[in-house]
């Protein structure tokens, strides 16, 4: 799945179909990824809408030098 979350945490878009609004502001990797400016990967963590162990991959999305969004990529 990959998902687009504002520097808020909030998901802006996703290429799943779901109703489901998320938010990862409180994650240590959205944590890491907001005070380093870098893209991280996560440890092993629980996924809050399926249950399943998932690691996640991220990388700010920039535009004119300015970050806006961030890319959220994860897999079992």
């Amino acid at each position: 799945m990959m998902i687009v979350v504002d520097p808020n945490g909030d998901s802006v878009v996703s290429n799943e179909k779901t109703d489901i609004a998320v938010n990862v502001s409180d994650r240590a990797y959205m944590k890491e990824t907001l005070s380093s400016n870098k893209g991280v990967v996560s440890d092993i963590i629980v996924n809050r809408e399926t249950g399943k162990t998932i690691v996640v991959i991220t990388e700010p999305i920039k535009s004119n030098g300015q970050t806006k969004d961030f890319n959220s990529n994860y897999s079992i």
